[in-house]
């Protein structure tokens, strides 16, 4: 990831979406586990982790949020942690 955020220039805007461990680790964790035989292998990072990717951007308001709560135009919903997803879209500075 680090060697695609630097080939962008100065301005770019970097969208991601990635699903997370942080509302059940240990779930997460079986599910990293069980990918292994298959033909893709998941990773589910933390959001600090994913957090990284944005090293050198600034965040675009909400910032990095679970995905239903970026810019959403609608209801708040109640468990948003059940996507297991975040995203965030950031700005390259320089």
């Amino acid at each position: 990831m680090a060697s695609y955020t630097q080939a962008l220039a100065p301005g770019s805007y970097l969208a991601v979406s990635h699903a997370t461990s942080d509302p059940l680790p240990d779930t997460a964790k079986k599910v990293e586990e069980l990918s292994k035989n298959s033909a893709t292998t998941a990773y589910i990072r933390t959001a600090e982790e994913i957090g990284r990717f944005f090293t050198g951007y600034e965040l675009v308001e909400p910032g990095l949020v679970y995905m239903p709560l970026w810019r959403q135009d609608g209801q708040v919903p109640d468990h948003p942690e059940q996507t297991w997803l975040y995203a965030g879209v950031g700005q390259k500075l320089s």
